[in-house]
């Protein structure tokens, strides 16, 4: 009978990390010793599981945690399975049913899966976790929510993201959860809109974070973040924000205020509605990776305001720009005043045939960008060795027309051999090249920055 490779914990697990799931699941069922290994990589992350997938991995975790088998001493040896979970992401989404009853079941359901989850996997440092739409408060006195959950059990938890696909009423957040945000060092509150408008015992403050994603729809809003980015200037390294639709609201936000004394800050991303309003004059000297995602409708208030901002900055190495109609004139000098520095570039742009020919009339020539993804609805070959003049240095390229892109492949092998130091093209590109065969690079997948995971992501697809 053959035994199973004799290998140092540590260099089974790199050799583990190699394996796809299948396999690492054959793995495990070869000896204890190698499923001790394969577990850890089996359940560091538990995601995408419906609710009948978590009841059957709670029932999995409990039986482990309680199980003596006839080998008492080996029994000592191996994990516990929830000692092994680090990261948790969202169950699968509960959709939006017409029964309100059934809303009831589910949102309970869900939390009591996440309250019995929580406890049996006390190391968790990850959580995405989805926020489920609850009754009325006439339905409930108390009405359960995720945070009471998660307050006591999770003492490791680092990164958290909160999502949920109905907005609600403001509910109220307790104090120890607050205690939660104490100890974050990301958190992703920007697809729930409302978080920031819940009644809050008092400020929420966060000191220890390095990324903060977030939306602002109110004044209240605007206040509850500008302190949580002056309780963390000394830590916060990266920034996302997303404008919402103002209300009733008519005065602008400042940006400038939001910003003042981020002094550590390298990372910034900002998107915004047709009818959002705010002010800036500047995104600050030492921002390196800026990312703005406008809407197809335009907002000429703010994309004026953003482009005078965008013009004091010399010292970018990533930009990423969608949909920003109104500036589409100032790009190339965006571009020229960060060539030293520029070595990502990422555009989508209705007008792209515009905007290639307002580079060509700046003389343009970026030669530092290595990588660059241009989408445009009607970009075709002429375009592509246009561009290829402009950004002779490419390694990387991804072009795409996208959601009015043609059935039929475009990309000609001429065009692509304009860049003469091509390396790789993205998957999307490799796809419309109308001879395949005659290419000979590697593929990757290249894509934006996607600091901004908003509903406003279908505005670009690269």
């Amino acid at each position: 009978m053959n035994r199973p490779l004799y290998l140092p914990k540590e260099l089974l697990e790199l050799v583990f990390e190699e394996l796809d799931r299948s396999d690492l699941v054959s793995c495990s069922y070869t000896s204890w010793f190698w499923n001790d290994s394969a577990n850890v990589i089996l359940y560091r992350e538990i995601h995408g599981m419906t609710l009948d997938g978590v009841y059957d991995l709670i029932r999995t975790l409990e039986l482990n945690q309680f199980e003596n088998g006839p080998d008492i001493s080996l029994t000592k040896r191996r994990r516990k399975l929830g000692s092994l979970v680090k990261v948790v992401r969202k169950a699968e989404e509960l959709g939006e049913p017409e029964e309100f009853s059934f809303i009831i079941r589910g949102t309970l359901a869900y939390l009591l899966q996440t309250k019995d989850l929580s406890e049996l996997t006390p190391n968790v440092h990850t959580a995405e976790m989805y926020e489920t739409a609850t009754a009325s408060r006439d339905v409930f006195a108390l009405p359960p929510n995720l945070w009471d959950v998660l307050e006591y059990q999770w003492k490791h938890l680092r990164r958290l993201t909160i999502t949920h696909f109905k907005e609600r009423a403001p509910w109220r957040i307790r104090d120890s959860f607050l205690d939660i945000l104490l100890q974050l060092d990301y958190l992703d509150i920007l697809d729930t809109t409302k978080f920031l408008s819940c009644d809050f015992p008092s400020a929420p403050v966060t000191p220890n974070l390095s990324s903060l994603k977030v939306s602002i729809r109110d004044y209240i809003q605007y206040d509850h973040v500008m302190t949580m980015l002056q309780s963390c200037q000394r830590t916060l390294h990266s920034l996302a924000i997303q404008v919402l639709p103002p209300g009733c609201i008519i005065i602008p936000f400042s940006f400038d205020n939001l910003l003042k004394k981020q002094l550590n800050l390298k990372e910034l991303a900002l998107t915004y509605d047709e009818t959002s309003q705010l002010t800036i004059s500047s995104f600050g000297d030492q921002i390196e990776v800026l990312e703005v995602i406008g809407n197809r409708q335009g907002n000429q208030q703010v994309e004026e305001e953003i482009a005078k901002a965008m013009l004091k900055a010399s010292k970018l190495n990533t930009l990423s720009l969608g949909t920003c109609s109104y500036f589409t004139e100032y790009i190339p000098e965006f571009i020229d005043r960060n060539k030293a520095t520029l070595h990502s570039l990422y555009l989508t742009s209705d007008v792209g045939d515009e905007l290639i020919d307002f580079m060509i009339e700046d003389n343009l020539r970026a030669d530092q960008v290595t990588t660059l993804c241009f989408e445009c609805r009607y970009l075709d070959n002429s375009m592509v060795q246009r561009l290829a003049e402009i950004f002779p240095s490419i390694k990387y390229l991804g072009l795409g027309r996208g959601k009015a892109k043609s059935e039929r492949k475009w990309i000609t092998h001429q065009s692509l051999s304009r860049f003469r130091n091509l390396v790789g093209v993205d998957m999307w590109t490799f796809r419309e090249l109308l001879d395949p065969n005659s290419y000979h690079g590697s593929k990757y997948k290249i894509r934006r920055p996607l600091m901004l995971k908003s509903s406003r992501s279908s505005d670009y697809s690269m």
